[in-house]
């Protein structure tokens, strides 16, 4: 099992294009609880020193737009975050779980994503090849966490 974020099926497919798999939502750890998923998302703008301002904002309004919307999801096969295009991905193979896991997904502030990612990923590596208990490895990645952040 892989948690992972959508953007990256297309690295597994091309990495090991035998490969079966399918994607699911995010298990969660109670069923009566309130679901939480991770959020991954980019947020296009347009520089002050762009020489054609105007014409980039209208630009990205017509891409926030339901049919530039839809235009760019079916060029990019990324999940939507449009509510109302749900319905256009929730049963597709792929992109369904995600799409449907927009509702609830939350983000935290990351000072620098690609330091933290690495932390993470360390952290399950000390967890998978015994150099740290779960509870020590998660305790330390904190800290290392929280000293990043505070930078």
């Amino acid at each position: 099992m892989m948690i992972n974020y959508s953007h990256q099926i297309a690295t597994v497919k091309a990495k090991a294009p035998r490969l079966n798999f399918s994607v699911a939502p995010v298990p969660q750890i109670s069923m009566t609880s309130t679901a939480v998923n991770y959020a991954n998302y980019w947020a296009p703008t347009v520089s002050k020193q762009s020489k054609n301002a105007q014409e980039a904002w209208k630009f990205l309004i017509y891409l926030s737009s339901n049919q530039g919307a839809t235009s760019y999801l079916n060029a990019s096969n990324r999940p939507t975050a449009r509510r109302d295009l749900i319905p256009l991905q929730q049963n597709d193979t792929f992109l369904g779980p995600f799409a449907t896991q927009s509702l609830s997904a939350r983000s935290w502030y990351q000072v620098d994503n690609l330091a933290i990612e690495s932390l993470l990923a360390e952290m399950i590596d000390d967890i998978n090849y015994g150099r740290a208990s779960i509870r020590d490895a998660l305790r330390a990645t904190e800290s290392k966490v929280n000293v990043l952040m505070r930078k």
